[in-house]
């Protein structure tokens, strides 16, 4: 998978989580690393172990939401459960699925980013290729992601 951060030289490392909180034993999450193990799960090979490497970057209580569509998926299973469900509409394979980070935003225990995701989908038999900007903010408790709101 192919991730390009085309932001100024400098930025650092994008490691981001809510470090009052982590306990010693917990890894930071390291967003790069997420957004490559996401785009490993959104091609036409991808499995149900490219589904728990990106599981495994989230709390046990991990909440997506997206507002457009009015979704809001609760706790690792559901999350689980919404990712299975779209693996068999993906087409292609790793090098048709990527995820550009184009700018971000760091606060306190949060980080926003704005993203060009590119994947392809087959639907009703024809394979289309989806390209997408979207803004997706994620939330940090104990070194993993808690929350993740999507905006596209």
């Amino acid at each position: 998978m192919r991730i390009a951060i085309l932001l100024a030289i400098g930025i650092g490392i994008l490691g981001f989580a809510d470090a009052d909180a982590a306990s010693a034993n917990d890894k930071t999450v390291y967003l790069p690393d997420y957004l490559d193990a996401l785009a490993a799960a959104t091609h036409g090979q991808s499995t149900e172990s490219d589904i728990d490497a990106v599981l495994g970057y989230y709390s046990d209580d991990i909440v997506y939401e997206h507002p457009r569509f009015g979704i809001r998926l609760e706790g690792k299973e559901a999350q689980r459960q919404g990712m299975v469900a779209f693996l068999k509409s993906y087409a292609g394979g790793p090098s048709d699925s990527s995820i550009e980070i184009l700018d971000f935003m760091k606060g306190d225990g949060v980080v926003t980013m704005r993203l060009a995701v590119s994947f392809l989908q087959e639907r009703e038999g024809t394979v289309e290729k989806v390209n997408r900007d979207q803004l997706r903010v994620f939330e940090f408790s104990s070194g993993k992601i808690s929350r993740i709101i999507d905006y596209w």
